[in-house]
């Protein structure tokens, strides 16, 4: 039995009420949130629709009138409403967005330790065996899964994760201060150059690419020979934008040699400065609490792995200061508290004393500190491919500041240089195609196959937008009408 299409708002079908030449939807990768509007005719048939409700573009079984399994065109929540009037009957312009609406229902209020970026704790587990001892520590990771995981969990409910991919990078601590959703996790996407957005049924998709395969029969079109499946195509090559050679740079990552600092307590002050931006990574920081400056340089043990080893000294707790306690609230005994944007530390709270050391005793700070790091990526092989064509060296080179890749290891510099290099390396490919098979959606991929077109063409092609209309066939029946954009890096120039 064949399907039918079905437009319903707040689960009330309005197909026969719909202008069909009126739809008019966008399906956009690169601006994550899908926009779309119909114009319905009413004449006291149904209520009108209203801001809020859930609208649905999608495929019924025509004979059970059950929704068909993934063939949603579009799904999401009503923003505006205007009514005109035409002779008796009523005229609605209903505009719509992607549920990326409900996704900033709620404000983000909270701390991220350094952390792995996404992914749930099964998963990172599988990816990162030797950190999970890091992994299994609820009580300071969460539940641990990845940051964009909670972010997703605690603030969006509705939501789900099935297609956040597992991003076992660890970025630097987050903090996010009544923040929207989508900046939050923006945030987080930028320092690794990686995309999101959430589709027709409320998943969330964080991805450095996604594979979903097109409508496509065996998923290839086949520009020479196939007659049915597009019209329409052009093929366009744009080298504006080539860099192979990106230089990372304005950020700070881990010195290998430790530090050591020692300071002389006169009874009174509780707060010490560094100097230098320590490394927020577990262990990188120790504080000892020593009887004196002599007793302090005897314990060697300490100052070269930041384990007090000398009778009468007391090894500090390590504490996030203001996160995990503030100058006029109660501090935990024996706890340092360390500012790592500002460079201090703080120990109020010696033996319970509510008191800082007594005059005459030493703190001994042991301490990996940030250095600055510039970080080069390159692609060899697309240096050599272009040196081919221009008779030059090949070599394109670009620089980025980015402050947000300060970390412990160069795992974010790294992730970032490589998603710029397949996205820029080479001169990209691009074009468009119309298309009639229903089931297109920005962010599936399909393979280019064609002798004839830009001297021989097999890639792999993503594609970036889909603007769906709808056409009335000879018979009768309406078909989608989809203008594909496509290229082949997952990401538009």
């Amino acid at each position: 039995m064949a399907n039918q299409v079905m437009f319903s708002f707040g689960g009330i079908d309005y197909t026969k009420y719909v202008d069909i030449d009126s739809v008019n939807f966008t399906n956009d990768m690169v601006m994550t949130s899908d926009t779309g509007s119909v114009i319905i005719q009413l004449d006291g048939e149904l209520p009108r629709p209203m801001c809020g409700q859930i609208f649905l573009w999608t495929q019924i079984n025509s004979a059970t009138l059950v929704e068909v399994p993934n063939a949603r065109e579009f799904g999401g929540v009503v923003v505006t409403v205007q009514e005109d009037t035409e002779g008796n009957s009523l005229l609605y312009t209903v505009t719509v967005k992607s549920f990326d609406h409900w996704l900033n229902r709620m404000l983000v209020v909270n701390w991220y330790n350094q952390y792995y970026v996404s992914g749930t704790k099964a998963q990172l587990l599988a990816a990162v065996p030797g950190d999970s001892a890091n992994i299994n520590n609820t009580a300071t990771n969460g539940n641990g899964d990845g940051i964009i995981n909670r972010i997703i969990e605690q603030y969006c409910p509705g939501f789900t994760c099935n297609n956040v991919q597992c991003v076992p990078n660890q970025i630097v601590p987050q903090y996010f201060n009544y923040s929207t959703v989508t900046n939050a996790i923006t945030t987080i996407a930028n320092q690794l150059e990686m995309g999101y957005y959430v589709d027709y049924y409320k998943d969330v998709h964080f991805y450095s690419f996604e594979y979903f395969p097109s409508p496509l029969p065996g998923n290839t079109l086949y520009a020479d020979t196939d007659l049915t499946s597009y019209g329409d195509l052009e093929i366009i090559e744009d080298g504006q934008q080539t860099y192979n050679q990106i230089y990372l740079k304005g950020f700070k990552t881990r010195n290998p040699v430790a530090m050591k600092l020692s300071f002389v307590c006169d009874g009174n002050t509780s707060q010490w400065s560094l100097g230098y931006r320590v490394s927020s990574a577990k262990g990188d920081i120790a504080v000892g609490i020593f009887p004196s400056i002599t007793a302090y340089l005897l314990d060697t043990t300490f100052q070269t792995t930041g384990v007090v080893t000398y009778a009468g000294a007391t090894q500090a707790t390590i504490a996030r200061d203001i996160v995990d306690g503030a100058p006029n609230q109660g501090s935990a005994s024996n706890t340092a508290y360390v500012q790592y944007t500002q460079y201090l530390v703080r120990l109020p709270n010696y033996n319970g004393t509510n008191q800082p050391p007594t005059n005459g005793m030493a703190i001994g700070v042991f301490f990996h500190y940030l250095q600055d790091t510039v970080y080069m990526g390159q692609d060899l092989a697309a240096q050599r491919a272009l040196a081919a064509i221009e008779g030059t060296s090949g070599i394109y080179q670009y620089s980025v500041d980015d402050k947000s890749l300060t970390n412990s290891t160069l795992g974010a510099p790294q992730a970032k240089a490589q998603l710029m290099l397949q996205k820029y390396a080479r001169p990209q490919i691009s074009g468009s195609f119309i298309s009639y098979l229903p089931g297109w959606r920005a962010g599936q991929c399909f393979q280019l196959v064609t002798n004839k077109r830009f001297g021989g063409i097999n890639q792999t092609m993503y594609v970036q937008e889909n603007v769906k209309t709808m056409i009335n066939n000879v018979n009768g029946t309406y078909l989608t009408q989809n203008s594909i954009t496509f290229a082949n890096s997952p990401y538009l120039v």
